[in-house]
């Protein structure tokens, strides 16, 4: 028989050795709280079964306590729904739907249907109506800027031809003075008291 066959026969799994002592020694020390407790120790030793697992029983003391807490907390919490329980309502016995008839609160109930339909048409026509003059009264205040613009460049373009003329008027009489000179120059003087007219660039001249 082979190795195998003898440890699966002691009922110990293939791999697994087994050491109580060195597993209760370290149980121990791993669980400081257990030394004090009245268990016996063959009780908390670990069981190591043919599937290769160990058993540790709990520890009765830290159980009891913690069950013990939950007890009085729920106990806490049932005299706190307790003293918050809400009383009973007391309501005065009426009939249900009023005191009017069923023809009645359907008459009742289309009317307020069509005046609530009414109602939403009239603010849709409101909120329509506001809206247009609200597009109004910006394409007005928009007019109203391209208007000042335009009065600005007409008020700006009859400067610049008065301007012009009032350059165009200089040079014209400085022309004519010049011509007069040099007109005044080559008459001779026996023609000084004959009548003439003289008509040069739109200038005339009287006797």
């Amino acid at each position: 028989m082979t190795t195998r066959g003898r440890a699966t026969q002691q009922g110990t799994a293939p791999g697994v050795r087994n050491y109580p002592e060195q597993g209760a020694a370290a149980h121990q020390g791993a669980l400081p709280s257990q030394q004090g407790s009245p268990e016996p120790l063959q009780q908390r030793e670990q069981h190591v079964g043919a599937s290769g697992y160990h058993v540790i029983h709990p520890n009765e003391d830290r159980r009891n306590r913690v069950q013990a807490v939950a007890r009085t907390e729920m106990e806490a919490l049932e005299r706190y729904r307790e003293a918050h329980r809400p009383g009973p309502i007391n309501l005065a016995p009426r009939r249900l739907g009023g005191n009017v008839s069923e023809y009645e609160a359907r008459q009742q109930q289309q009317i307020g249907l069509r005046q609530s339909k009414y109602q939403q048409q009239l603010k849709r026509e409101d909120y329509k109506k506001k809206q247009k003059e609200a597009e109004e009264a910006e394409i007005q205040k928009m007019k109203a800027i391209q208007r000042e613009k335009a009065n600005m460049l007409e008020q700006k373009r009859r400067q610049q031809e008065i301007q012009r003329r009032g350059t165009f008027e200089e040079d014209r009489y400085q022309v004519n003075n010049a011509f007069l000179t040099r007109l005044e120059m080559l008459i001779k003087p026996e023609m000084c008291n004959l009548p003439f007219h003289i008509e040069f660039y739109g200038l005339f001249i009287p006797e």
